[in-house]
């Protein structure tokens, strides 16, 4: 029976990153994506490392999470959650997902056309229309982005009082990897040397597996990872979103660390 661990978060947030870099630390596989078998979870890899333990990437909510264990667990599991600056989950949010039209009618029209769905994606799917419904997701729910139905300040305050889970902010993690590292490490009980988890974060890093990936001839994959930036928002994120974010969720933005206007 092998050892589970489940790293979960929010969207966007550096589920696949952190996902990773446990595996490595641990040279153990990522499985997959939790309770979905025939998923083809971008963060898959490391299938022939032989291990007590498995690793896998959710985005469950804690009811969901916790629904899925007593039907799917064998008592092995340990969770670890990660959290990201808001800002930055709508922008990365933005580049990634797919939305659902805004005029369904005209746009099966004008798909009927010769370049008809380019038109269309210009002048009425604007990044601005996906940023926008990114925005208000975060903070309402949205049934745009898969797992995101579920607001962004209630997912993280659940897994904040769930018993025996670290949780671990992605800002942290980009600051200082190596504390990061073996704070994961002392919540498996799995010690590890410093110059192993510097070596596991490098094999880790954004330009190291977008270099392999490309290598791989994997280009789906490393354009997924994009830049890892944790303050690319500041240059990307509309002034209005800015503000509507930080109206709605400042208070709890700055108990998590993150500086608002």
């Amino acid at each position: 029976m092998k050892n589970r661990i489940i790293i979960c978060g929010y969207p966007k947030s550096g589920n696949t990153w952190l996902t990773r870099l446990t595996a490595e630390i641990l040279n153990c596989p990522v499985a997959g994506f939790w309770c979905e078998p025939f998923n083809k979870e971008e963060s898959i890899e490391g299938e022939n490392r032989s291990s007590t333990y498995q690793c896998f990437k959710a985005h469950h909510n804690k009811e969901q999470l916790e629904h899925t264990l007593a039907l799917y667990g064998n008592g092995t599991e340990k969770v670890i959650y990660i959290y990201r600056d808001p800002r930055a989950v709508v922008v990365s949010g933005t580049h990634y997902f797919k939305y659902k039209v805004k005029y369904p009618r005209l746009y099966s029209f004008m798909c009927s056309l010769p370049l008809g769905r380019k038109v269309y994606n210009r002048i009425w799917h604007q990044r601005s229309y996906k940023m926008r419904e990114m925005t208000r997701g975060i903070v309402e729910g949205t049934k745009h982005g898969s797992w995101m139905k579920y607001p962004w300040k209630d997912h993280i305050l659940d897994y904040q009082q769930r018993p025996n889970t670290l949780v671990l902010s992605y800002e942290s993690m980009r600051q200082d990897p190596l504390s990061a590292a073996q704070s994961i490490c002392d919540f498996l009980g799995e010690p590890r040397s410093d110059a192993e988890l510097k070596q596991a974060i490098d094999n880790q890093s954004f330009d190291a597996k977008k270099r392999q990936f490309e290598k791989q001839g994997r280009h789906k994959n490393a354009q997924f990872m994009r830049k890892g930036s944790a303050n690319a928002w500041t240059t990307e994120l509309a002034p209005k979103h800015r503000k509507y974010l930080e109206d709605n969720l400042g208070d709890f933005m700055a108990e998590l660390g993150y500086k608002t206007d």
